[in-house]
């Protein structure tokens, strides 16, 4: 009997234990990443079914300000912000973006992600692509379809 005791209390212990620590480690923002909670309007974008690079004439009002923020330091210092993930290639292998520049050499392309990387959480859809051209594009849908940033 004494045993089965030590058993369910440890057993309630654990338990306890790890409702806790898995409420209590809710996320909390800090003003820098307020933007994370922002919706993003999906119908805003078109999908691989119809073009895939989908244009538009408002483009501050369409691309979040911290996706402009981003590109704007990416484009500076050639490396992503602090703490965020970014500077790998994007292969474009589906080729929804133009695989040559003007001149006709083929355009290299970079990936970077718009968030700050947050450990033990997922990076999200949202990603910012650049260039060799000096092209940018960003996309909510992890990559299944793009729009384009004009230049800043």
């Amino acid at each position: 009997m004494l045993q089965y005791l030590k058993n369910f209390f440890g057993l309630l212990w654990v338990i306890l234990f790890y409702a806790n620590t898995t409420l209590s480690c809710e996320y909390r923002k800090s003003p820098e990443q307020a933007h994370l909670n922002q919706n993003i309007n999906p119908e805003n974008y078109q999908n691989r079914e119809n073009s895939p690079v989908a244009y538009s004439k408002r483009q501050t009002n369409e691309i979040p300000e911290y996706v402009l923020k981003t590109l704007e330091y990416v484009k500076k210092n050639k490396t992503p912000l602090p703490n965020y993930v970014g500077g790998r290639k994007f292969g474009n292998y589906e080729k929804l973006l133009p695989i040559y520049d003007n001149d006709g050499n083929k355009i290299k392309y970079q990936e970077w992600d718009v968030h700050p990387k947050i450990p033990h959480k997922n990076r999200g859809k949202e990603r910012l692509v650049t260039g060799s051209d000096e092209s940018a594009y960003y996309t909510n849908n992890h990559y299944k379809s793009f729009k384009p940033i004009k230049n800043q």
